[in-house]
């Protein structure tokens, strides 16, 4: 069974194309290395990103970046099984969104969350919404 993890949080600094860059590939050679994939958009500050993987993984990952100090104000938007990986091809997409879709696409998400004990997956067709933004503007892998 597949598992993932969708969290929001602030970068501490605006991060600007070289240290975005560095932190990405970092990622993906370590993301490949233990199984996991996902998606990271990113507005102005804005950090949202979507982890999927085997459980004690994805688990073990989001703790790390929990105290990632690049970062504040992480919050947990979902955390639960799926049924299959949406982002299977990327070891972690990336894309560069214009403010009002990343306002869009947390608003969706913030709408379909559950009370923090309840926390589950988040459907398909949410999921399906967020890749669509990252399909249409070609996304940087």
């Amino acid at each position: 069974m597949m598992y993932h993890i969708v969290y929001q949080s602030t970068a501490v600094e605006p991060f600007n194309s070289e240290p975005m860059q560095a932190m990405l590939e970092h990622s993906r050679r370590k993301n490949r290395r233990i199984g996991i994939t996902g998606l990271l958009l990113y507005s102005n500050g804005n950090i949202l990103q979507i982890l999927e993987g085997e459980e004690p993984i994805v688990h073990e990952l989001y703790k790390l970046i929990q105290h990632d100090v690049r970062h504040t104000n992480v919050i947990t938007l979902a955390d639960g099984p799926i049924s299959q990986r949406m982002f299977s091809d990327w070891s972690m997409g990336f894309q560069d969104i214009a403010d009002q879709d990343f306002k869009h696409i947390l608003s969706c998400v913030e709408a379909r969350q559950l009370p923090p004990t309840s926390r589950v997956e988040v459907d398909e067709p949410l999921l399906n919404l967020i890749k669509s933004f990252v399909e249409d503007e070609q996304p940087r892998l």
